[in-house]
């Protein structure tokens, strides 16, 4: 019993020494990777793409506001389908 778990216990330290410094860094480098192969063309679209959504976001958030003024109760009313 206390075998299983020191050799557990050894297993799981030098997985976390090991194993996951190394997956964390590639994991972060090929990110880095990705953002660095966009053509200027796909950044732009990105760009422009970022901007349509934080509009819709923020279109969102006033048509909650008027919803809350208008009718307080409509986010937990189940009664109107």
């Amino acid at each position: 019993m206390i075998t299983s778990f020191l050799f557990l216990s050894v297993s799981a330290f030098l997985v976390c020494i090991l194993i996951v410094p190394f997956w964390l860094y590639l994991h972060y480098k090929s990110r880095s990777q990705i953002h660095i192969n966009l053509s200027i063309e796909e950044k732009q679209q990105l760009q422009q793409l970022e901007n349509e959504a934080k509009q819709l976001a923020q279109r969102i958030n006033t048509l909650e506001a008027l919803l809350d003024y208008h009718q307080p109760n409509w986010r937990t009313d189940t009664t109107n389908p």
